[in-house]
Order: structure tokens, then C-alpha cells, then sequence
């Protein structure tokens, strides 16, 4: 995965503007439609009889050059069931108090994740966004470390009730976490 990111930012990435001899990479990507970086296309592709997500990469005369960063459905299923499978919205309010925050929690929505089909459909019709973050730290106790995210998904509160189905509190654990 590492090896991948470091070869993917070398031929595709930017120069990154403080860090010399590095590369940068942020692509939001788009199911079947070309998207323009560094005089590159980049596209968003699913292959269901492989079962992977993958990217597709043209040069600037749209020709076909390779197909990079797949993901396989097996690993996407397995990410969802550990990370995202329950999800729990919780709403506040936040006030500052002698420059120390406050919140006050007025809603909490608990859900569960409807199947891998429905994920795969709302990325294809853009409810759900991708994106590709490849990159180098800038910190000054990391500067120069890989700090890549690589494929990340994003949805908009909104849509959440098209990927989760809504669940009452009860049978879910609820623990609020204040810091």
C-alpha cells in the first residue's frame, strides 16, 4: 500500500510548494468522469466482475495510460464492517466558558449500514464522493513523513438515511466521550 502511494505521487503528483524533491496528490474523483490534475484525467472506475474500485488515468489527449489504486470490494466490505457499520450522529451546541469549550448534546440518530449494493450505487451516482490524498508531512516534528490517507469517502448528512437505515437508541451502546 505504502509502496503504491510513494510510486503513485512520484509519476502523478505536484511539487509540493515547501518540501523539495516531494510530490502532493488531491484528486476528487468521479465515477466514469474524467477528472483534470497535474495534466493528468483521473476517473473513478468500477470493475464488478473483478469486484474492484479502481482509477483510471489519461494523458491530456484523453488516451488511456493505466489503471492504478485498486481496491478491492472484500477490503471495502471489511472497512465498512469495522469502522462505519454502526454510526451514531450527535448534535451540540458549544459555547466558551473562561476560553474552555462547553457543549451541550441536544440529538443523538443511531444507524445501520444498509448493504455493500447501496454503497456502490450512491458512489456511482455521486451521493457519495471520493477522494485521493497522497502526501508529505509539513509538521515540524514529522516533516517529510508519509502522511497519506489515500481513498477517502465522504457523504453528506443528508443523504445518510439513503446508505443507513435509522435506528431507535435502544440495543446500541451510546458512549459520549467528553475531553
Amino acid at each position: 500500500y505504502l509502496y503504491e502511494n510513494i510510486n503513485f505521487l512520484k509519476k502523478y503528483g505536484k511539487k509540493d510548494s515547501k518540501l523539495i524533491n516531494k510530490n502532493t496528490l488531491y484528486i476528487k474523483l468521479k465515477y466514469n468522469e474524467k477528472v483534470l490534475y497535474n495534466d493528468y484525467y483521473f476517473e473513478l472506475s468500477i470493475d464488478n466482475k473483478k469486484e474492484l474500485l479502481c482509477i483510471n488515468i489519461y494523458d491530456k489527449k484523453l488516451n488511456f495510460i493505466e489503471k492504478r489504486g485498486y481496491i478491492y470490494f472484500s477490503t471495502l466490505k471489511s472497512r465498512i464492517d469495522l469502522k462505519i457499520r454502526k454510526l451514531a450522529i450527535v448534535k451540540a451546541s458549544k459555547k466558551m466558558i473562561d476560553n474552555y469549550p462547553y457543549f451541550k448534546y441536544y440529538q443523538i440518530s443511531c444507524y445501520k449500514f444498509k448493504n455493500f449494493n447501496v454503497f456502490l450505487i450512491m458512489l456511482k451516482e455521486n451521493y457519495i464522493k471520493c477522494s485521493l490524498s497522497l502526501r508529505y508531512s509539513k509538521n515540524k516534528n514529522s516533516i517529510g513523513k508519509n502522511k497519506s490517507r489515500g481513498m477517502m469517502f465522504c457523504i453528506s448528512e443528508r443523504n445518510i438515511e439513503k446508505l443507513y437505515e435509522k435506528k431507535p437508541h435502544s440495543g446500541y451502546n451510546v458512549i459520549i466521550f467528553i475531553i
